[in-house]
Parts: C-alpha cells; structure tokens; sequence
C-alpha cells in the first residue's frame, strides 16, 4: 500500500513536534512494514489572514489519489481530500480555538459589510460537498479588499475565526475522514476540534529515544523550546525557593532565551545550554534527578515520554494538559499547583530522596515503555481498506435492551463487537428503549447506528405486574407473546429486516414477532446467555413462570434450528445448547465475552501500594464488586453483604447499577456503594483495591467484568459459576462461597503477584474486544 503523510512545513521554517512525529512515522513504515510512505509537505504561512487561507486552499487542491491512504496530523494539511483518510490529530489552530478567549477579542461578528456578509451567509447556510463556490467568494473578497475596512481582516479576529471553524469542519467530518486518531486525550477533550459523536482514538506518539538510559542522580534537567506556552519562567521562580545545592540545566533555544537568563542571574546553578545535539541531550537526561516541566496546556508533552523513558520522574501542573495524562501523583511523579513555592518543596523533596526518586522513575517508565511505533502503526493502519463488497451489505441487530451508552455485560459486548463488524458492514442495532422518550436513532460511529424505539407506557406496567409475580424482569420474555404492547418497535424492525442481508437475533425473544420476515435472510443467533436455563434460575416456582420457560424452550429452539450459525460466550454454553435442543455442534463458535485492554488501566504491585500510600489507605484491606441490575449481581451482592459481617477488617465497594437495587439505608459500615460511574472514577477505585469478588450464584455465559479485573491487575476470588468460560484458572481464587470470608480475612496481596501477571496476559492474548470483533467479522465473511 502506497501511503501518503501530509504535513504543512511552516513558514518561516521550524521543526517541531508534528515534524518530528511525522518524519518517525515515516521511517518507521518504510523500514518495518510492507507498506510504501511518502513525506508530502507544502508550505503552511499562519501568522495573516490571507496567508492561512492561501495555505488552506493549496492543501484543499493537492491531489493524492495516486496514494492508497492519506494520514494528516495538523491544519491546514487535512484539507486534502481522499477518500481513505486518516486525520492523526495533534492540534487545531489554537488561537482560533481554545485559546482565542485569552485575546479578548469578540466571538459575535458585525454585519455591517455586503462582502462580509455574503462569505459569512455562505457559510452559514451551506453544508458542501465541493468548496468552489467558497473559493471564489474569497478571491471576490480579496479583489474588493480596499473597499472593506481592515478590521476585518484582523488576525486574530472573529471573521477568520469563522472562516477557520468552517473549512476544518468541512474538512474533518465524518463523511470525509475514515477514522480519527487523537495524540492525547487532552486533545480528545478539546471542544469543537472533532466531529460531534466521532469515534476518537489516543495514540501517544513515541519519541526517537530508542535506547534511553539511566545512570547517576545529579541534577535536575529540562529540554524545550524557550517560548512563552513552556513556562520555563516559573521553574526560574521556584529555583529562588529551593534549598537544596541542586544544579538545573536547560536546553533550547526560542524567543525567551534572553529573559530567561536575566531572570536567573545571581543563580549560579541555572544552566542554559543553548542547542544541543540528541547525544549530549542523552547524557543529561540518563544523569538527572528528575525533569521539572509545567507547559500551559499542553497537547502531548513528548518531553515527558522521554523524561520517563530515562526512568527518571516528571515534576509538572495540574493545568499542563498532555504530562498530567502520565504524572500520576506519588507513583511517576509529581503534580502541583502552578506555584513556586509548591512546585520548590517538591523539587527538595525528590532531591533529597533519591531512592523514592528511583521507586518512581521506575514507575514511569514501566507507565511508558508500550509507547511504540510498532503499536502506533499497528492501530493506525489498520482494517486499511473496507471491502466494497461487504461494506453494501446491512446488517440489522435485534436487540430487547438500549446498546449506548455501553454499561452493563449484555450492551458492552453488542456494542464492541459490532463496533468491529461495523468496519466493514452497516450495522443497524434496532433496540427497545427503557421507558417511553421518543424513538431516536444514534450514530455511533462510522456504518453502525442504534435506532431506539420508545417503550409504550402499557407494556411498562405488564412488565412491572409479571416481574413481581415471577421475582425477576420481564422485559425481555413478556415480548414473545405481548408483541402487540410493542407495535411501533416490531413494525420499525420489520422495516429494517426487509432492508438487510443479515440479521442477527440477541436473544430469542422476538422470534414469534419476526418469524414471518426471517424468511430468506441470513440469520445469526447471537446466544449470550442459554436462556432457558438462566430463567430457570431467575424465575419463583410458579405456573406463570412454568409458561414463560415453557415459550422461551420452544423459541430458542425455533431459532437454533433454522439459524445458519449461532455464536455463544463459552464452550459450556455451547455444550448446553447442543445438549438442550439436539442442534449440530458445528453451526456454533465461541465468541467469548473481553475487556477493551485500551480503557483498562493496569496498575502493577508496587504502584498499587504507591497508590493506596498517597490516599491514606495503605492499612486498608479493600474489595470491589461491579455489576448491572441483573438478577445474578443482586444475588452476589447479597453474598458480599453477608460477608461484610463476617470480614469486618475489610471494606468493601458496589459499583453499577445493581446498587439501584439496594437501600443506602442499613448498610454495613464497611460498605459502599457508588452506583453507576465513569470510566476515570472506575480505573482510581480498580487502582485502590486489594481484589475482586465474583461470588456469583447462578448465570450462564461469561462474566464480562472478571476480565476488566484481571486486565486491571486486581485477584479475583470467585464461585465456580463466576469462573465459567475462563480456561486460565490458575490465574483465580476459585472457592466455594462458604470459604470466602476465610479467604479475605487472610488476604495479603503479596501472595497473588504471580497470578495477577498471568491473568492480565491471559486477557491481553484472548479477550481484548477488537481481537474478537474480529473473530465476528470472519464469521460474516464465511
């Protein structure tokens, strides 16, 4: 594949981070893949409004449809239009963006030029396919600049403000761009930079230190810029405050470099290097203490990367955007308010205490060694091409249950696996909404959309009189025969399944709705749980539930039958279904439930101790359990509750929304539950416990949530029934409920390291969800 990266070169000439980015991408392509790259770099003039928008229009027209795939990093480079582009976003134009406010310019602009005003109601009125028209607007205006007042044309100004905010708008849609990268979530952060509702994808850039090494401790050290944005100026001020004889060694040139130095005279252990080549830069960084570096909202903050690669720790600020992303306070480092007296007590304290220096030098590295070029172009080329041939072909999820936002196992597992098969299909999940907001329909990223249908106010009340008859939800099951309560989401289905080629059920419980319309489609089972048996053990004894098990057994068997393939979560299910409807073992595949190892922060032993030291919590023995409002996780949150008493030496946490479930009122002193939570709060409680529980009961299917334990670096003490579908089960505690409190009461989790190793290896090898969105996308292909 013919690959091109596109870069402006900006004038007057400079080489920074997007340049070195870029050219390393390039190298690495060229010397390690089968794939061709080209640099393409044309000049990029910023600093007036005509000369921005020159450079925007010359990207806008180069031609690269001879490249098989354009990667762009910066404006005005995404211009380019291809129709294979993958934009690896470093930056907007940042003063037309998130620092524009800090000019005290205005937002609103005033109408009072016909010429304005028509490039302004262009703008305004038009979504584009072609910018010719926009164009030619421009060059009018430019003709007709000396009737238009100069204000214009101000730089920065609100009218190129605009003019900017629409041509990337143009540029990055999602129509435009095949897939968008982020070099931080920083940037992933920042408003208005992507597409609303675009998939976004950190890839942290490498640095070129390839063999960084860590020799003595003697001083401090900085590489950077000396411009205004690095703020080199308070580390020259927290210098005045620091007591110890510690010398600090600056490297760079820019802008700043002669108040700097008059800033640190009298100082005689500030030391400006001037430039420096990337051996001397070497022999700094491997002989330094730690690398102080505050910039002011970073974008990445390569400097970090490099810092901690040298195993040495990062002083930096809490509003230093990029380095907080990898300063995890006490464990890599050091994070402070923007303050020199703070930021000198820190710079004292790791000085005078080079062995926890050591500790967390060690940290960070282990933090950053994965950042590669190999894993960066591992996911930046990826799935490179979709097939046409599959790409036409629409694909329709039946699912009783909402997908987005993903939060409990049933919804984490359709959303990432046909997030994969989304590559290279359309996918249309058609869903039943939890209660009755209006019908929507969502696009969750490119090809793969969620069209919801509202849930009518009498099927909510049916499911609340048959849930309390049968002591679990019947959401599910009351569709197969109470479809009528349901006609606008079975009519909405119907419609989608005429138009697909495939049509996977989640679930057998539309079967007597749909059966009618299956006929001639390619249809899938997709098994998640073999649901005659999981009611079984959901459902009281009694006639009603006697007649729902009833008409589930002969709805899944209808579908096992006449499916062309099933796909199950383990081989016990696999087994089951075999077993329970006489069906040939062949048709099924095991498709096992994972973790997205990308959101999954693992946290290591000794970092885990770091942790708990800094919040106060290192003589506290903690468990976690997490789980959504599914009869099994309210079942073993009723387990851990018996346990609390029994384990008073122990606290223990409930995450999800099974916590909904219970009354705060009553509670067991060392227990918490937090409910449902974000992705942030979850990794900083999964950073802070000693294990896990999975004290399941009853279920069938895997237990989506062991994996994101073991992927975390947490033990997981489990039930037989929670271990299912794992083969690795060395890497569990597996015990017999009644052994569980003699278990904690004992727990030191100095003992599990080996296990944890091997569990987190374990998930990375089999259950990472792209590895098996894959597997389904294979399936769809045979």
């Amino acid at each position: 594949m013919k690959i091109a990266i596109v870069v402006p070169s900006h004038v007057p000439f400079m080489i920074g981070g997007v340049e070195n980015v870029a050219r390393n991408l390039f190298n690495w392509i060229n010397d390690n893949t089968k794939h061709q790259a080209e640099l393409i770099k044309l000049p990029a003039f910023e600093d007036d409004f005509w000369g921005l928008l020159g450079s925007y229009e010359s990207f806008y027209r180069l031609d690269l449809n001879h490249f098989d795939m354009v990667i762009s990093t910066k404006y005005p480079a995404w211009m380019v239009q291809h129709n294979n582009h993958i934009c690896y976003m470093h930056h907007c134009l940042r003063g037309l963006y998130d620092t524009y406010h800090m000019t005290g310019l205005p937002l609103e602009l005033d109408r009072d030029n016909y010429f304005v005003n028509k490039i302004m109601d262009y703008i305004d009125n038009n979504k584009v396919e072609s910018l010719e028209e926009f164009w030619n607007l421009l060059h009018e205006i430019k003709s007709y600049k000396d009737l238009i007042p100069e204000r214009y044309f101000s730089f920065p100004g609100p009218l190129i403000r605009e003019i900017i905010h629409f041509l990337d708008g143009f540029a990055l849609s999602k129509g435009k761009i095949k897939r968008f990268y982020s070099i931080s979530e920083t940037v992933k952060k920042r408003k208005e930079y992507f597409p609303e509702n675009a998939e976004i994808n950190v890839l942290y850039p490498p640095t070129t230190y390839v063999n960084a090494g860590c020799k003595e401790y003697k001083h401090l050290f900085m590489v950077s810029r000396l411009d205004a944005p690095k703020r080199i100026d308070l580390l020259i001020k927290a210098m005045k405050y620091v007591k110890t004889d510690v010398k600090l060694y600056i490297a760079g040139n820019g802008p700043e470099k002669d108040y700097l130095q008059k800033m640190a005279l009298g100082d005689s252990r500030i030391v400006f290097l001037g430039f420096v080549n990337d051996d001397v830069i070497e022999d700094y960084y491997s002989n330094c203490i730690a690398v102080p570096y505050f910039p002011k909202d970073e974008d990445y903050g390569l400097i970090t990367i490099e810092a901690m690669l040298h195993r040495k720790p990062v002083i930096t600020t809490i509003d230093s955007g990029g380095p907080t992303e990898f300063v995890l306070n006490g464990e890599t480092g050091f994070v402070t308010k923007c303050d020199p007296i703070e930021i000198a007590e820190k710079i004292d304290y790791i000085v005078n205490n080079i062995e926890n220096a050591k500790e967390m030098g060690e940290n960070a590295y282990n933090l950053v060694k994965d950042i590669t070029w190999k894993n960066v172009c591992d996911k930046l080329l990826k799935n490179t091409f979709s097939k046409d041939k599959f790409i036409q072909k629409k694909v329709c999820v039946v699912s009783t249950f909402p997908i987005f936002p993903p939060m409990a196992g049933g919804q984490v597992r359709t959303y990432n696996l046909f997030k994969q098969v989304a590559q290279e299909f359309n996918v249309e999940i058609v869903s039943h909404a939890f209660d009755s907001s209006p019908s929507t329909r969502i696009e969750l990223s490119k090809n793969f959309y969620e069209c919801r249908v509202r849930r009518t106010d009498k099927f909510s009340n049916l499911v609340k009189e048959k849930s309390l008859v049968v002591g679990a939800a019947t959401d599910d099951v009351l569709l197969l025969n109470n479809y009528n309560y349901a006609k606008e989401y079975v009519e909405i289905l119907k419609n989608n399944i005429k138009l697909s080629d495939i049509v996977v059920l989640s679930h057998p419980f539309l079967w007597n709705a749909l059966s009618d319309v299956l006929s001639g489609k390619e249809l899938i089972y997709d098994a998640q749980d073999v649901e005659v048996i999981l009611k079984k053990q959901m459902y009281n004894e009694c006639d009603e539930s006697k007649k729902y098990i009833r008409q589930i057994f002969e709805a899944e068997k209808a579908i096992c039958t006449i499916s062309k393939c099933i796909y199950v979560c383990s081989e016990e299910d696999k087994i089951n279904l075999v077993k329970t409807y006489k069906i040939d073992s062949k048709k099924i595949f095991v498709i096992p439930n994972g973790v997205d190892v990308s959101k999954s922060r693992f946290v290591a032993p000794n970092n885990r101790k770091v942790a708990k030291k800094v919040y106060g919590l290192e003589n506290e023995r903690i468990g976690v359990f997490i789980g959504s409002s599914h009869k099994p996780n309210i079942e073993a949150v009723n387990q851990i509750l018996g346990l609390a008493s029994q384990c008073t030496d122990t606290k223990f946490i409930i995450l999800g929304s099974v916590c909904n479930e219970f009354k705060l009122d009553g509670l067991p002193q060392n227990v918490g539950m937090l409910g449902v939570v974000d992705e942030k709060v979850k990794n900083k409680v999964f950073s802070l416990v000693d294990f896990a529980l999975n004290p399941m009961m009853s279920g069938t299917g895997t237990n989506v949530k062991v994996f994101d334990y073991m992927a975390s670096g947490i033990p997981v003490i489990t039930t037989e029934i929670g271990a299912r579908g794992i083969e690795c089960r060395e890497s569990l505690i597996i015990s017999t409920i009644d052994e569980f409190k003699d278990i904690i009461n004992s727990f030191d989790y100095e003992n599990y390291e080996t296990r944890i190793s091997a569990a987190r290896k374990y998930v990375l090898d089999n259950f990472d969800w792209e590895l098996l969105g894959n597997k389904l996308l294979d399936l769809f292909h045979n």
